[in-house]
């Protein structure tokens, strides 16, 4: 049995390296555009204002990292825990950093990522349900999933249904007996 494990205290050399250079190149890409992106509902996640569209919880958590830094708060966040979902299921496949750069270079994950936007937390929030499910125990992901869960409408009822076409694809039973 795998204990619950901090990730990134057990990450090599090459794992630290690859979190820099991807960091590094997704603060590069927010300091290129200038600022985070802001779109037409992004109002409302910088204000954290209730909205019968989006779930509230998330913006209010982020609500000091906004209050102290502005929208740059919610884009640090969000290159934050996409680089660390990215970087372990690198560690995941064995993969260097470069894989990880041309992956958010060649997808639309880097726009996502310095935008003022929900979206991206369904694309990290299933990164990180595969490791999961994968049996991973690393308390960030799991922090990350939490968040990715409730960042999004939708990802309520994608991330349960994913999961058990997930588990009922690899044959494994998504509720054990105990």
């Amino acid at each position: 049995m795998q204990r619950i494990c901090f990730g990134f205290l057990e990450w090599e050399k090459r794992d630290c390296v690859s979190f820099l250079l991807i960091s590094l190149f997704l603060y590069l890409h927010l300091v290129f555009a200038g600022f985070p992106l802001i779109d037409w509902d992004s109002g409302r996640y910088l204000s954290g204002a209730p909205s019968p569209q989006a779930l509230t919880l998330l913006c209010y958590l982020l609500k000091p990292l906004v209050t102290f830094i502005g929208p740059w708060g919610f884009a640090i966040f969000q290159i934050s825990i996409l680089t660390y979902t990215v970087v372990s299921v690198l560690k995941f496949f064995n993969q260097n950093a470069m894989v990880g750069i041309i992956s958010i270079a060649i997808s639309i994950a880097g726009y996502f990522a310095i935008s003022v936007m929900m979206d991206i937390y369904t694309v990290i929030g299933l990164l990180a349900l595969f490791l999961i499910l994968n049996d991973n125990k690393d308390i960030f992901l799991y922090l990350i999933i939490s968040a990715c869960y409730i960042a999004h409408p939708e990802n309520l009822l994608l991330f349960p249904l994913c999961a058990l076409i997930y588990l009922a694809a690899i044959d494994r039973d998504p509720f054990p007996a105990a």
